[in-house]
């Protein structure tokens, strides 16, 4: 889960440093709805949909990693 939590982190500050900034009281789903119209796209979604399974439920995280390797090129 290391590698999945850091890759989201990061994701999560290079989004600020390009104006995309998570509210303190935002959820991540919230935060990823608003980043994926921003967008125009689906992927911050359906990658905060993997990392909460990881995070939550101890999903697999290097099957969910392996799955979601195509979502990070938002």
């Amino acid at each position: 889960m290391e590698t999945f939590e850091s890759a989201y982190a990061f994701l999560l500050k290079r989004l600020a440093a390009n104006g995309l900034k998570r509210q303190e009281n935002q959820t991540l789903r919230d935060f990823a709805g608003e980043v994926d119209e921003k967008l125009n796209t689906v992927n911050m979604l359906k990658l905060t949909e993997k990392y909460e399974r990881v995070l939550y439920r101890n999903a697999d995280s290097i099957k969910e990693w392996k799955e979601s390797i195509e979502l990070w090129k938002i």
